[in-house]
């Protein structure tokens, strides 16, 4: 895995003020960054917060000779979804005093807003020293991911690709939706038997191909839920003559022949069938792929042929 690592602009200090036996922060993560204050703390009682060289707190006052600077940031270039990636950050007390310094790290991908990743909390640094914190994090969807670290104002990003099985390997969502796939069949024709009548024979037709992809969805919620929609888990393929990968998305097919179908499924249920695809006989099979999200982010899992 290739990593990035920089230093920081030199000169940027991070002041916070001490209180006299009270603790800072503000907000409902204590620091959020949006506006909420950065926490430090200083040895013999008390914490720092604020920033703003103000007085809060029980009566305590301001000291901007408690600061910090992180001079140097190593984060990897790329990860893959969901996979443990390791975060470093070397912080050094640029101030008069020895305190600790903590800061949320935020991240934004694929979905609405920022959300708190992790947090920065060192351990009490002397005046002039610098300590490396370090931490394991897994970003769970796919895409361009964005971190700042708000009481330092620095800010990175790491690429993280789609998340890669093979056939009969199990993907579980950040919403505790599982999809299996197990098995993908293409086949010239396929036969059903209607609810009044006799079996019916139906062919893909000249130059073409049905593909049966069988799946089981589940749920690994403490309560009910939909399991995947049949339109959100596609087929990818590359057609004949044609530079590149095309998405294929669900033929119609009789319920009869097992088709699979999305339905709400209580928990620790399954949900199984085909989901059925129609290509060129010429067609070269890639992977089958499913996207969803949860407003925050978008997964991409795949499982490749």
């Amino acid at each position: 895995m290739r990593r990035r690592r920089f230093l920081t602009a030199s000169g940027t200090a991070f002041v916070g003020s001490v209180l006299a036996g009270c603790t800072g922060g503000s907000g409902p993560d204590n620091g959020g960054g949006d506006g909420s204050t950065t926490t430090t703390t200083v040895p013999g009682g008390g914490t720092t917060g604020g920033g703003d060289g103000t007085t809060t707190g029980d009566g305590g006052t301001s000291d901007p000779q408690v600061s910090f600077d992180i001079v140097s940031l190593d984060v990897p270039e790329e990860s893959v979804m969901g996979q443990k990636l390791t975060l470093k950050a070397t912080v050094k007390n640029t101030g008069n005093r020895a305190g600790a310094f903590s800061s949320p790290i935020r991240v934004s991908g694929s979905g609405d807003g920022w959300h708190k990743a992790t947090e920065i909390e060192t351990k009490v640094i002397e005046p002039g020293k610098q300590v490396t914190w370090s931490t394991e994090y897994a970003y769970p969807y796919a895409g361009r991911a964005n971190f700042r670290i708000p009481n330092a104002q620095q800010a990175f990003s790491i690429d993280v690709s789609p998340r890669t099985f093979s056939l009969g390997g199990t993907y579980v969502s950040p919403v505790d939706t599982a999809l299996t796939v197990n098995d993908v069949t293409p086949t010239d024709a396929y036969s059903y038997n209607p609810p009044n009548g006799e079996a019916r024979r139906v062919p893909a037709g000249d130059g073409r191909q049905w593909v049966f992809v069988a799946v089981v969805a589940g749920n690994r919620l403490e309560s009910a839920q939909g399991t995947p929609s049949r339109s959100d888990i596609v087929l990818m393929v590359d057609p004949p003559g044609e530079e590149g990968t095309t998405e294929v998305g669900p033929a119609g097919i009789p319920k009869e022949g097992g088709r699979y179908e999305s339905s709400e499924v209580e928990s620790g249920g399954t949900n199984r069938g085909w989901i059925v695809y129609e290509t060129s006989s010429e067609s070269t099979i890639q992977a089958v792929r499913w996207q969803g999200t949860d407003g925050i982010g978008r997964w991409d899992a795949r499982w490749s042929l």
